[in-house]
């Protein structure tokens, strides 16, 4: 397994979040972010908005996943204004562990 990133490194996380959304061709409307800590455990929460067709979101939800090694996809609502309507509203909620130190 991969090494936790440092707290550090959140920043630069949250800016390869909005690059990838770019790449996919996703709106980002807004974003909100928590760091959270547990025990020794820390966690960069972001719960996004976000616009796109289906495929693309599956995309980008995929790129982000993977762009860490302690990316978590914790919440995914899904809706349409109706159904033969090309383009998704999602909001997702990611969260990312980071090392203690």
């Amino acid at each position: 397994a991969a090494a936790l990133p440092s707290v550090a490194q959140a920043p630069e996380l949250l800016k390869q979040l909005n690059a990838l959304a770019q790449k996919d061709g996703v709106a980002i409307t807004r974003s909100a972010y928590q760091m959270k800590q547990q025990d020794s455990q820390r966690r960069l929460e972001v719960d996004l908005p976000l616009k796109a067709s289906y495929p693309t979101l599956r995309a980008y939800l995929r790129d982000v996943l993977t762009a860490s090694p302690a990316a978590r996809l914790d919440d995914l609502n899904l809706h349409r204004a109706t159904a033969g309507d090309p383009t998704v509203d999602a909001d997702v909620r990611f969260s990312f562990g980071f090392a203690s130190s």
